[in-house]
């Protein structure tokens, strides 16, 4: 070969300057598509890694709903400060049950951008501060999680009670009571619940943090008989009000509630002021202040005590005759009262009253006479009167003596209103007033507006006598009887209506089989009232027809769902006011 040969060999072999220019153009495309994407990945996978931390520490701190686990929050009942908070339980309290985060190989301390995780309570989420390393708040390049956060891990209860099938209607008559077990902070705690007599039911105020709570609830009254303690856990949810019927039985429940020692047909609950299980007209202390009726200036009023150590100091209570007109010269008036003492003094409150007799004259420890004198310009109107003891002690009675205008008439006094109360659906009941100062064709009205007054009858100055009607649908409670003379002038005294409970004895029938519908119930007993209405305590057993028959019997047309077992639920009868009974139904099953 030739050397020229083999030089042309040899530059043939390599790249021009053109081919090495157009090689490096094409890599450099290359790098310009392939580095982005690259870069992207890394993107990705962080987000992934962030967003996987985001999640498992959400979940350790507020559980999942859907596997029925409430975290950190349902067992503490607060937030967590930090994540090391979900690992670590010191300081947590005893109710700290973690560690609720795994970290081998699971969710981390910080973020892959080093900063740690936030946990926010305004919404409730989990939070990175992004790539850019700065708490923006939620905004900006921030990551959190959920998409849909909470405001609140925390909510309310509200709970229906039934004991031996009965809904429980008045908690405090009927010596029912409830509390809820929750967290404090990692220590344990019991919130004590309301009962809301319009909706029959106990609740809460106070917002209790989501999870599992144990609800207790005693029947009877503590340290007085043995009460029946019924616990149950409950589910709270955030953000919303639970509600729930609980229902237990109490072979003893209703022999404690419904005594009746003096055997006038009512329970004694309902005639038993002071709850000491003893009915009024046989208790010798009815108020329970520890003063003995006898000597009790006012056995009906606890705060009002005397004797036996109690308070000395001088009770008014009354004055006879209980006016005068402008004018009077030597008007001779009784005080009555209790704790009177010799030397004691009377005087009335305003100006105009003169009072002849200082001190005044002693008949006995309840009663004084003084003589006064009217002044001719006294202002009209009632006084009050107060009795002041050498001791110091002083009593006052209010709006007990009127000043009149001569000629005038005294306003109407009320001492005793017999029965002062009445139940749901009674009919031509009559109630007698007594008092003072009563003029001929008087109108008596009730602050409860479904109370009918059917006659008025005028007895005398000290006696009028009303016949009246109590619907089933009567508001219960106290309230108030007014008579209104016909000059305008009136006085008010209290009067209460009872709350009527049905009673039922029978049904027929008891039981139907599954998928039977229309079955019409006959059910017996005492105290039905026209507008009760029926229910069930749960699925599969419905109501979907009543009718009233008389006030012992009523009818209730239930329809039986699919259950493969026998099961047994309860037909519940409640009264227009609130009153309720139960009695068992049986849904036979398809086996």
């Amino acid at each position: 070969m030739s050397r020229k040969r083999a030089n042309n060999a040899f530059w043939r072999s390599g790249f021009s300057l053109i081919e090495v220019i157009v090689a490096v153009s094409i890599m450099a495309v290359l790098a310009a598509a392939v580095v982005p994407v690259m870069f992207n990945k890394l993107d990705q996978a962080r987000y992934k890694r962030v967003f996987a931390d985001l999640q498992a520490i959400y979940e350790a701190t507020m559980g999942t709903q859907a596997e029925d686990y409430f975290g950190f929050v349902g067992d503490v009942g607060t937030l967590p400060d930090s994540v090391n908070e979900l690992i670590d339980g010191t300081g947590q309290g005893t109710d700290w049950r973690g560690p609720y985060l795994s970290l081998a190989g699971g969710a981390k301390f910080t973020d892959v951008y080093g900063n740690p995780y936030v946990i926010d309570s305004l919404p409730i989420r989990v939070r990175s501060y992004g790539p850019d390393g700065t708490d923006n708040n939620g905004a900006g390049d921030d990551l959190s999680y959920p998409e849909n956060p909470l405001s609140t891990f925390s909510g309310n209860l509200e709970a229906q009670v039934y004991i031996n099938g009965r809904l429980i209607s008045d908690a405090t008559t009927e010596q029912v009571s409830a509390s809820i077990a929750y967290s404090n902070d990692g220590t344990p705690a019991t919130l004590a619940l309301t009962f809301n007599l319009g909706n029959q039911q106990f609740e809460h105020t106070t917002a209790v943090h989501q999870g599992k709570h144990v609800l207790t609830v005693i029947a009877g009254k503590t340290g007085q008989d043995p009460a029946t303690t019924h616990k149950e856990v409950v589910t709270i949810l955030p953000g919303v009000i639970t509600k729930t019927q609980v229902s237990f039985a109490d072979a003893d429940y209703m022999t404690r509630l419904d005594t009746d020692l003096n055997g006038n047909g009512i329970p004694d609950r309902l005639e038993d002021m002071d709850g000491d299980g003893i009915p009024d007209d046989m208790d010798p202390d009815i108020d329970g202040d520890e003063t003995p009726n006898a000597i009790d200036p006012d056995p009906y009023d606890p705060l009002v005590t005397g004797g036996g150590g109690g308070a000395t100091s001088p009770q008014v209570t009354a004055v006879t005759p209980s006016y005068g007109n402008q004018g009077d010269t030597n008007l001779l008036l009784t005080i009555d009262g209790a704790y009177f003492a010799t030397g004691a003094t009377v005087t009335f409150s305003g100006t105009g009253i003169t009072v002849l007799t200082n001190p005044a004259t002693f008949v006995s420890s309840s009663q004084l006479t003084v003589s006064v004198n009217i002044s001719g310009s006294a202002a009209t109107g009632l006084r009050n009167v107060t009795v002041d003891n050498t001791d110091g002690g002083s009593g006052t009675g209010n709006n007990l003596f009127e000043v009149l205008a001569s000629g005038g008439s005294p306003s109407p006094i009320i001492t005793l209103v017999v029965p002062d109360n009445a139940n749901q659906g009674e009919t031509n009941l009559t109630v007698t007033i007594q008092g003072q100062n009563f003029l001929t064709g008087p109108t008596v009205t009730f602050s409860n507006g479904n109370i009918s007054v059917n006659s008025t009858t005028f007895v005398n100055s000290s006696q009028v006598d009303v016949d009246i009607t109590v619907p089933g649908a009567s508001a219960t409670g106290a309230g108030t009887v007014r008579l209104t003379n016909t000059d305008g002038n009136f006085d008010e005294a209290t009067f209460t209506v009872n709350q009527t409970v049905p009673n039922i004895s029978n049904a027929t029938p008891n039981n139907a089989n599954t998928l039977t519908n229309n079955v019409w119930v006959d059910i017996t007993g005492t105290n039905f009232l026209s507008g009760f209405t029926a229910s069930t305590s749960g699925s599969p057993l419905a109501v979907d027809n009543t009718s009233f028959i008389s006030s012992s019997q009523v009818r209730v047309r239930v329809d039986c769902g699919w259950t493969l077992r026998d099961k047994q639920r309860y037909i519940i009868v409640t009264n227009p006011g609130g009153g309720a009974d139960s009695t068992l139904f049986t849904i036979n099953g398809w086996l």
